[in-house]
């Protein structure tokens, strides 16, 4: 089905290999998991490190400045789209 779709949209386009897509399902079912295995990591370390409450964290995010925001959310975008990546390489 997906090579009849990729064939429509441009008859020029060669041969795809179907296992490809499955290869695509599989590092995303990966980023998936590792976003979950990490977000379960961080919640036990974070009671075992003692660090403040996660309310308190953000009300002082809410103090910084604009430009520290966006500084900190663009770095968190871009680990974010690193790991997609790394699992899509590692599959791949």
């Amino acid at each position: 089905m997906m090579q009849q779709t990729s064939w429509n949209t441009d008859l020029t386009m060669g041969y795809v290999d179907p296992s490809i897509w499955l290869l695509v399902l599989i590092a995303l079912i990966c980023y998936i998991i590792m976003i979950g295995l990490s977000a379960w990591i961080l919640i036990r370390l974070w009671t075992i490190v003692g660090l403040p409450a996660p309310q308190k964290i953000i009300s002082q995010f809410n103090y910084l400045e604009s430009c520290q925001k966006l500084k900190f959310l663009l770095a968190a975008y871009a680990l974010l789209l690193l790991s997609g990546v790394g699992c899509l390489v590692a599959i791949c």
